[in-house]
């Protein structure tokens, strides 16, 4: 977040001495020799984008994923507002797995529709989480207290299957969903 002259990153490690969920804060940079690691879970949330900060307040999020003990990948909404040094993880609920319809044979993969959630701030405290399915669109869930509670999972009007869907704000206020 070099407009705060803050950089911040988010990772996940299985190494078994020390597995979980990370995130490394610096003042210099991504060039830092020695940034502060913080710890932010036991469990490993993977398919991280990177962090976003909240265009009203000081929210730091990253979206992410974790297999639960199904296999199924639970979306999640990671968040911080005192600048890294603590963190909140909100897991969205999953749909009921998919159902199979003509003309399709079978479900094309099934990772639980939780895959690569993407956020976008849409305006104050109203977000979008965007998500790959094995289905024929991508689901959608909304926030309207800036990621403190989710909407359920529903189908969105964007067709796609395989392939991760991004949101971007534009400066008119617009946003633009592309994959």
């Amino acid at each position: 977040i070099p407009e705060k002259n803050f950089f911040i990153n988010a990772y996940s490690s299985q190494d078994k001495e020390n597995a979980g969920t990370f995130v490394k804060i610096s003042l210099i940079g991504p060039e830092d020799p020695a940034p502060r690691e913080i710890k932010i879970s036991d469990s490993c949330y993977f398919d991280m984008f990177l962090p976003q900060i909240s265009e009203y307040s000081n929210r730091i999020w990253v979206s992410a994923q974790r297999k639960n003990d199904e296999g199924r990948c639970v979306p999640a909404f990671i968040f911080s507002d005192d600048f890294g040094e603590s963190w909140t993880i909100k897991e969205l609920a999953l749909p009921d797995k998919p159902e199979v319809f003509y003309p399709h044979k079978d479900v094309r993969w099934d990772h639980g529709s939780g895959t690569e959630p993407y956020v976008a701030e849409l305006s104050k405290n109203k977000m979008m989480m965007i998500i790959r399915t094995p289905t024929d669109f991508f689901y959608q869930s909304f926030s309207y207290d800036g990621g403190d509670t989710w909407t359920y999972m529903e189908p969105s009007v964007f067709h796609g299957t395989d392939t991760t869907a991004y949101l971007l704000k534009l400066s008119d206020g617009r946003t633009v969903a592309f994959w």
